[in-house]
This record gives C-alpha cells, sequence and structure tokens, in this order.
C-alpha cells in the first residue's frame, strides 16, 4: 500500500484566507482517501514555474483562484467543453503528464441558485468582469436567464467578457458602467443580483458592493460569491432589505465536490454538501463565520 498521499493544493494570490483545504481534506476523511490538501500562494509571475512543477507529478490536481483564473490558460494542455465556454478555469488534472483545465465555478453557482429559485426569472446583474464572473454568466446562461447585465467600473473589461460570450456562445450579455446612474438604479430592476468580485472578502469583511438602503426588487436573490464569511456585509444588508440571500460557501463546497469528482471519480449527493456544512459550522465556526 502506498503511503504516500494523493497531494492537491489551491494556488492563488492572496489565498491564505482559502478554507478550500477543510473542505477537501474532510472529503477525504469521509470516502477513505490518503490524500492531502493544501493552501499555495502563486504569485502572478511564479506561475509558469509552478505549472512546469505540476506537469512534473508533483500534484494529482490543483484548483485555481484569484488573481490566476484566465491567465492559467495559455499554460495547460487542453479543457473540458464548460472551460472553453467560459474562458476561465479552477480546476485543474494532471492526465498522462498532460495537464486539463475544468470549471467547477460554473455547477457550484448554478446548483446555489437551483437551491432557492422556485419560478423563472427574467434578468441578472453581475458586478466583476474576471474569472468569477465568466463563471456566474455560464450558469445563469445554463439556468436560462434571457437578460444578463455585467456592471463594471472598467467598460473596457466588461465589454470583452461580452465579446467573449458572443463569439462562443451567440449569448448577448449587456454591459453597464457607474458613470451616469446609481447603483440603485441597476439593483431595483433585477431579479438576482450577483457579487463577482472579492469586495467584502475575509479580513476586508466590512466592505460591500451593495451600499446601506441601497433598492432591491421585491424577492430578489442576492448572491455574494465571496465564501469567507459565509454572511457578508452585502448578504447582511440584502437581507434586511427583504432580499433571498444566497452564500458563497455553499457555491464553495458545490465547486469542491465537483472538482472532487474530476480527481477521484467520485461522485457525491446532498448528504455530503449537509456533513460539509455542518462540519465548518460546528469544528470551525469562526473561521467560516
Amino acid at each position: 500500500m502506498n503511503k504516500n498521499p494523493e497531494k492537491l493544493c489551491v494556488i492563488g494570490d492572496p489565498v491564505m484566507h482559502s478554507i478550500s483545504p477543510l473542505i477537501h481534506n474532510f472529503i477525504y476523511r469521509e470516502k477513505g482517501i490518503n490524500g492531502l490538501y493544501e493552501k499555495i500562494r502563486v504569485e502572478k509571475h511564479e506561475l509558469k514555474n509552478f505549472v512546469t512543477s505540476a506537469k512534473n507529478g508533483r500534484w494529482l490536481g490543483f484548483n485555481v483562484t484569484i488573481p490566476h483564473k484566465e491567465s492559467i490558460l495559455q499554460f495547460l494542455s487542453g479543457l473540458d467543453s464548460t472551460a472553453r465556454k467560459t474562458g476561465a478555469v479552477n480546476t485543474v488534472k494532471l492526465d498522462s503528464g498532460r495537464l486539463i483545465g475544468f470549471n467547477t465555478d460554473v455547477a457550484g453557482c448554478e446548483l446555489s441558485l437551483k437551491s432557492v429559485i422556485d419560478n423563472p426569472l427574467k434578468n441578472a446583474l453581475i458586478i466583476g468582469s474576471g474569472g468569477a464572473t465568466k463563471a456566474a454568466v455560464s450558469a445563469l446562461l445554463n439556468l436560462g436567464i434571457p437578460d444578463i447585465t455585467v456592471l463594471n467600473r472598467n467598460m473596457a473589461r466588461a465589454e470583452k467578457l461580452s465579446d467573449f460570450f458572443r463569439i462562443n456562445s451567440g449569448a448577448h450579455i449587456k454591459t453597464a458602467g457607474l458613470q451616469d446612474k446609481t447603483f440603485s438604479d441597476f439593483t431595483k430592476h433585477a431579479d438576482i443580483i450577483i457579487n463577482a468580485t472579492p469586495v467584502g472578502m475575509w479580513p476586508d469583511t466590512e466592505n460591500s458592493v451593495l451600499q446601506e438602503n441601497c433598492l432591491l426588487k421585491q424577492g430578489a436573490i442576492v448572491f455574494d460569491m465571496v465564501p469567507r464569511p459565509a454572511i457578508t456585509t452585502m448578504l447582511k444588508r440584502a437581507e434586511q432589505s427583504g432580499a433571498v440571500t444566497v452564500s458563497g460557501l455553499l457555491m464553495l463546497i458545490f465547486q469542491a465536490a465537483e472538482a472532487h469528482k474530476i480527481w477521484f471519480g467520485q461522485d457525491y449527493d446532498d448528504n455530503l454538501i449537509d456533513e460539509i456544512k455542518n462540519y465548518l459550522f460546528t469544528k470551525h465556526r469562526d473561521t467560516v463565520q
């Protein structure tokens, strides 16, 4: 029996805030896998060297977070269909010396929204323009949301994202900035509002893209993709305004389970998702809150 554990990790910068090791190492214990999942800070200029070491078999696979979800593509040998359509990667698997990119953020986002959507929705507003925004757009397209607007201060980036989806999927994604309108002008008409930026992420937990007393549509769904803290300032403000809220921690759990399926071929069910949530909130409450 091989006593050396299968090694996996998450790379990013910053990455020390990540709770992915808690989730994956819990899954390994539950599944009886001899595995070890770590977090490694990889700065932008270090990404190529890290990928080279990964190709040499140091890791069975790895997750990718800010700021590498798009820049990693140039170093990979191939992409699955979801990653190709999304233009971003958050999961990589070593397969016979080749690094293959996947995007489990899309499934994580889609499953999280499905948990609260009861009726057909017409439109969505996404704040951001990076890899997480691309995953959110893909998830909304999968859910059949016909009217999607990407809101960003950098209009050039937002328009580049819109062009990507027009070329690769034929979807028309609207773009908007905050030059001529207030944030409430956008939020008061949105069925779904998604924060796909790191604003509000630990340790800067007082920050929020949603301002106090921001106007929201009755019954709106507000989804903050920030996983830590589980209940961000954005979600607290949305809840006070009567919105249905979705935590980025739920998305992180779903995407982790999807990544595990890619690496080890083991499927998951609702029981495992509930067990992970229970584990985090009972054993690591101070970390996730």
